[in-house]
Parts: C-alpha cells; sequence; structure tokens
C-alpha cells in the first residue's frame, strides 16, 4: 500500500488557526477573525482522505477531562463510594476499571465523530457542539473532586 500525498486547499483563521469545513466561511466560530485559504498536504491512506480535524483544541480538553473523571471515579468507587450513572454503575459492575475505561473512551469517540460530522455541514453549531462536551464533561469531576474533599477535610459531613 503506498502512502502518497496531494495538495488541497484549505479554510483557515488567519487569527487562532481554527480550521473550517468548507470554504465558504467567511468567519472563524471560534474568534470571529476572518478565513483565508492556505495550501495544505492531504495525508492519505489507500482510497480515503484523512482531513484535518476541525477542533482539535476542543477534542484535547474533552479527552482529558474525561480520563479525569475516569481516575476520580475510580478514586471514589476505592473509598467505598457509589457510581451514580447507572449505566456506567452497569458497566463496573460487569467488567471493572476496564470496562469503565473501554465505556468511557467509547462514549469520546462518539463524541468526537458527531462533532466532526455536525462540524462538517454547520461549522458553527459543531463547534458550539464540542465547547458544550467539553463543559458538560467538567461538572462529575468538579462534583467528585469536592466530594473527595469533603472525605479528606471532613468526614463527618459525608457521614463516614
Amino acid at each position: 500500500m503506498s502512502h502518497t500525498t496531494r495538495e488541497q486547499l484549505s479554510a483557515v483563521c488567519r487569527k487562532c488557526g481554527y480550521r473550517a469545513a468548507t470554504l465558504s466561511v467567511s468567519a472563524c466560530p471560534s474568534c470571529g477573525g476572518v478565513i483565508g485559504t492556505e495550501r495544505v498536504a492531504a495525508s492519505r491512506i489507500g482510497l480515503f482522505d484523512i482531513p484535518p480535524m476541525l477542533f482539535p483544541s476542543q477534542y484535547v480538553w474533552f479527552v482529558f477531562v474525561s480520563a479525569l473523571d475516569i481516575l476520580v471515579t475510580w478514586t471514589i468507587l476505592s473509598l467505598d463510594g457509589v457510581e451514580l450513572n447507572a449505566l456506567a454503575d452497569a458497566v463496573i459492575v460487569q467488567r471493572g476499571a476496564t470496562g469503565l475505561i473501554l465505556y468511557k473512551f467509547a462514549l469520546v469517540l462518539f463524541v468526537i465523530i458527531n462533532c466532526e460530522v455536525i462540524g462538517r455541514r454547520r461549522a458553527r453549531a459543531g463547534f458550539k457542539l464540542a465547547e458544550w462536551s467539553v463543559a458538560l464533561s467538567v461538572i462529575p469531576v468538579f462534583v467528585g473532586l469536592w466530594q473527595l474533599g469533603l472525605y479528606a477535610w471532613a468526614p463527618s459531613r459525608l457521614g463516614v
């Protein structure tokens, strides 16, 4: 299988580097800057072109927060806490830590793929979905860290 590259036009924000899904976007949904075109080499694997990801900085934060969620959840469970998400709890009961990790990162892949598909049709909607995914994923991490803080500094407030 040969790996070749070819050039193509890409829409890129001149201010923040955001890559738009189409060349028809004139304003960056991320920062409001001007979208211009540049020539980039597209990676090619067999018959499939691999376009650049649309929201890489949001994805990095989403993966980071999701990994933190796994760590906080497992710490709480090791201290005899409970998982409040019924589906995640069923996965943990059936498959343990490995199941939890696979479940969480299957959800991460699902969200990223949806952000990419939606973003290629409607850049602003895909960007907002990516931002909200990060924002909503932070909530259980903060709640879990708050519970761990209470457990460490005031266990009587948790009934321990």
